[in-house]
Formats: C-alpha cells, structure tokens, sequence
C-alpha cells in the first residue's frame, strides 16, 4: 500500500519538476523588452485552433481537470488577480467542427517572471492545441520619448531584421505594419506578407505608449 501511494505522489509531483517548454509569440516579444530593459504594462496572448465536434466533450473535460471553470461554452482559470486565462469553445457554421480561442491578459510581466505561472500555460497549450494552432500576441510599452526617436526602431531592425511594408500617420498615433523572419505566423497583406505590427501613441503629457503585435495587433490600439 505504502508503494502504491509513494508512486501515486511522484506522478503528480512530476509536473513541478519538469516544466514544459512551449515557444510562443509572445515569448519573444518579451524576451526583446526585456533584454533592452524596456517596460511592459500589460500584454495579450491568443491561440486559436479548429477541432472535429468529436474531440469537444475531451477538450471539455482536460479544460476542468487543468482548473479552468465552466460556464456554458467558456472556460475561465484566474492565475492571479490581475491575470486572466479564458477558453471558449465556438461552434463553427456548419456545426461539423469546433474552435477552441484561448486567450491569456493582464500582467504579463509578472506571467514571465513566476515560473508556475508560465508552466501552467504552457501545460495548457502542450495538452490541448497541436503544431495546426495559430498564436496571436502583442505587449504594451511606456517608452521614453528619447528611447523611442532611436535605438528602440534600430533594435527592431537589427535584431528582427523588420521591414516595413505600410505607414499610417495620425496627430496623436502612428501604426507600422511589415514583416519579419523571426516570426512564424504571416497573413495576406497587399500582395505581400506582414507580421509584425507596431503602433505609437502620444498621450496628454506627450508619453509615448507603444503596441507591439505579431503577426497583427489584437486589441485596440
């Protein structure tokens, strides 16, 4: 009996010793911020895949056993007070399949920071979505008005070898689209390839906030 309940705690100790590792989007955009010291006040990651109808109620069922609460066709898991995890499960047109949206917010700095946190995810991602699923990711930057007239344009095209491909300038904002090999997800752009997406707005005592997404900006900017 004593065996059978040893070997029973060290599979469930297994997965705090042995963090999985999943490479994301937004993995590498904070690894820029931070290895340019740049400060990260909020941030987005969204993973979307399709699925049979077939595999929902399993989906279901992994979502609840990895802590996620239900409510109808959404799934919620708070990580901490200020960092969000959601599911939701839509049916598609023709009701022969499924998409699974998972959506992670808030403070991203501190999802980076504590490992729990991050391997929690990255549990989630390992068991639920395949190499089909495509991630959507982009973090939000307060950037010195100094910083921003410079080095910071020049790190994004040396270290991502950015290309710019389309300009939007308004008073208060300014929105660059272009492409970048470091990435792997790429949509359609005016007969080119785009994913990577930086927008710039001036607030009332002129800080700069700045919006970095890939393959797309997500949220509003």
């Amino acid at each position: 009996m004593k065996t059978v309940i040893h070997s029973l705690l060290v599979l469930l100790l297994i997965p705090l010793f042995n963090p999985i590792t999943v490479e994301t989007s937004l993995n590498q955009l904070i690894q820029f911020a931070q290895e340019h010291q740049y400060q990260i006040e909020s941030g987005q990651l969204i993973i979307k895949e399709a699925f049979s109808t077939t595999e929902q109620d399993h989906i279901e069922k992994q979502l609840i056993e990895l802590g996620f609460e239900k409510s109808n066709h959404r799934f919620d898991r708070k990580l901490a007070p200020d960092l969000i995890e959601t599911v939701t499960i839509i049916d598609t047109q023709d009701q022969r399949g499924i998409t699974v949206n998972y959506q992670l917010t808030g403070n991203i700095s501190l999802w980076s920071e504590d490992k729990d946190y991050a391997n929690r995810t990255n549990r989630l991602i390992a068991t639920i979505y395949t190499s089909k699923r495509h991630d959507y990711a982009c973090i939000k930057l307060s950037i010195h008005d100094m910083m921003l007239s410079g080095y910071f344009f020049e790190n994004i095209k040396k270290e991502w070898n950015y290309q710019e491909i389309d300009r939007i300038e308004e008073p208060d904002l300014t929105v660059m689209s272009g492409y970048s090999p470091k990435f792997n997800q790429k949509i359609p752009y005016e007969k080119q390839l785009m994913n990577l997406q930086i927008s710039v707005r001036t607030g009332i005592n002129q800080e700069k906030q700045v919006m970095i997404g890939t393959p797309i900006l997500m949220t509003e900017y």
